[in-house]
């Protein structure tokens, strides 16, 4: 017997052709199912020179997310870019949801945080101070 992971909607012909089976998901962990796994990160300098720009970037990425889970045609142009046959690549939405997707969502802080302390990325959590002044997630809106 062997295990490992794999990022849905890749290896999912495998599943298909029963070569290897899914025994479970993160999102079967409830602590784990809203987590927060993706963000984008600006530094304060560009934040403060750049916040049109990034405000139109914001409004771009959102209408292209938008797109992505609403056009059948999104699903052709992930399956060219991503090299997945189209029969895999329309089930993305499936494990990657646009609920989750949408990068101003910041959810299960408190758990990363206690993560962060117990691997010693940070000694202590944030406090409410300095969680606002690193997350300025209303900043580009």
């Amino acid at each position: 017997m062997d295990i490992g992971f794999s990022q849905a909607p890749f290896n999912l012909n495998y599943v298909d052709d029963g070569r290897i089976r899914i025994i479970a998901r993160g999102s079967d962990v409830p602590e784990l199912r809203d987590l927060t796994s993706r963000l984008i990160v600006v530094n304060a300098t560009t934040l403060e020179r750049r916040r049109d720009i990034l405000k139109r970037f914001m409004a771009a990425y959102r209408e292209t997310l938008d797109w992505l889970y609403a056009d059948p045609q999104a699903i052709k142009a992930y399956a060219a870019w991503s090299g997945l046959p189209e029969d895999i690549a329309k089930r993305a939405p499936e494990f990657m949801t646009r609920h989750n997707m949408e990068p101003a969502r910041i959810a299960g802080l408190d758990l990363i945080m206690r993560d962060a302390v117990q691997f010693k990325y940070i000694p202590a959590p944030l406090t409410e101070a300095q969680v606002k002044d690193v997350l300025q997630v209303d900043a580009v809106r």
